[in-house]
């Protein structure tokens, strides 16, 4: 139990007013559009670092946008032909902390004993008719030959042994509905669907994992990862949105992802309260909290690929130690101090004397070319009215007559948020002035 101190408590309460309330009245813009929270990060991440990506199949939909802002992810280096799985990182998808713990300790194992690789690799293959196997850990439990499923976990341990020596490790925590195969003791990957595991019907059980048996895989799979990965390894949890599509409890489906939900964000903050180099990426709140109508796909189930890039660009905002390239490109032009004045309840004024003749005014109320960036990501929108940046905050803004008056993405204090803010111009128009000039 954590236990916070009466002046601490209160400080909390009052030191970010945005942070710590409730969104209501107006400044439910936090939410409607989209929810962007407010985040006190524990760690940096360089460019280019090393991500590695752990989890359910929300794992998958971020790896490539976090690859489009340079980080090296070396899961999208994972082949296996279509026929097995597409796409193919997918097919080593971890649904609960259990079978996240086993494909870690299984890795050590063979980096441990490499020429014990083909049998440590037996142990989870099924044998069915015609010679054929599958593989208990593994999406889809598609047949192959035993000598294609040794090859294939080969394949597998190849780029699974970057996780030791990541920068960063992403824990995607899925679900809680666990799948266990009673002669080894182990969890499988998913429901044993194929024809040959339900004849054996009673080799295969459902567990569902409650609040303790959650945390006892998850906390060792951690303790594993900064035990043996690289000293200044950092891990960063997060909870998938994405629900349950069918549930094999008896409960109504929406009961039973809300208590995997709960579950499963109960044992993150825990982990984030027992380990310092642990931190928690809130994007099950992002998702679930957010009221635009781009968040779901259309089968309400799996999360809208634009706002899974939105995810990542907050997560690069925020975590990134040095301000993030954008798709537009911006050239720079005055990095502005830490000393807003507050325009309450959600706006704030800088000043920017130097660039008044590139500011708008009554004469020209929308020529200003100047945008402001918050780190290296675009605010917006621009040339708004004042008393709705003000009152609406969400990164409006409007450069006018040597004055910035402009709100943060998120209602946080730029004083104090460790964000830097940039005034800068997108980068042809740059190029056009330059042409002008010569």
């Amino acid at each position: 139990m954590t236990e916070i101190p009466l002046p601490r408590a209160f400080a909390n309460a009052t030191d970010n007013h945005t942070a710590s309330r409730w969104p209501t009245g107006g400044n439910q813009a936090r939410l409607d559009p989209i929810y962007t929270p407010i985040l006190r990060p524990r760690f940096r991440l360089k460019r280019g670092a090393k991500i590695f990506t752990i989890g359910s199949c929300f794992a998958r939909h971020i790896e490539t946008h976090l690859q489009q802002f340079g980080f090296d992810v070396p899961m999208l280096s994972l082949r296996v032909p279509p026929e097995e799985f597409s796409p193919a990182p997918a097919i080593l998808d971890k649904f609960t902390p259990l079978s996240a713990l086993q494909e870690i300790e299984r890795t050590l194992a063979m980096i441990k004993n490499p020429r014990q690789i083909d049998r440590i690799s037996d142990e989870v293959l099924f044998p069915i008719m015609d010679k054929k196997v599958i593989d208990l850990e593994l999406r889809e439990f598609v047949p192959v030959t035993k000598q294609r499923a040794r090859q294939r976990r080969r394949e597998i341990f190849n780029v699974f042994k970057n996780v030791f020596d990541a920068d960063c490790v992403v824990i995607t925590l899925g679900l809680v509905e666990c799948w266990l195969d009673k002669k080894t003791g182990r969890a499988i990957q998913e429901a044993p669907h194929a024809l040959a595991m339900r004849r054996a019907k009673d080799r295969f059980v459902l567990k569902i994992l409650d609040v303790q048996e959650t945390l006892k895989a998850a906390e060792h799979a951690v303790r594993l990862l900064l035990k043996h990965g690289r000293p200044d390894m950092n891990i960063l949890l997060t909870v998938s949105p994405v629900p349950l599509r069918v549930t094999f409890s008896g409960m109504d489906v929406v009961v039973a992802n809300a208590y995997s939900k709960a579950v499963l964000r109960t044992v993150a903050q825990t982990l984030y309260d027992k380990f310092e180099r642990v931190d928690y990426f809130p994007s099950y709140e992002m998702v679930t909290v957010s009221r635009s109508a781009d968040v779901w796909e259309g089968d309400l189930i799996h999360v809208n690929d634009r706002f899974v890039a939105n995810i990542v660009e907050v997560l690069v905002r925020d975590y990134l130690d040095t301000p993030a390239p954008t798709s537009l490109g911006h050239s720079e032009l005055m990095r502005l101090d830490h000393h807003f004045d507050p325009r309450p309840p959600l706006g704030w004024v800088a000043y920017v004397a130097s660039l008044t003749s590139r500011c708008d005014g009554n004469d020209a109320p929308q020529r200003s070319p100047l945008v402001l960036l918050e780190n290296g990501v675009e605010l917006g929108p621009t040339h708004e009215l004042h008393d709705r940046i003000a009152q609406l905050g969400g990164g409006g803004y409007s450069f006018w007559k040597g004055t910035l008056y402009f709100s943060t993405s998120d209602g946080s204090d730029p004083n104090t948020n460790g964000r830097t803010y940039t005034v800068a111009t997108r980068a042809q128009e740059h190029g056009t002035a330059s042409g002008k000039s010569m």
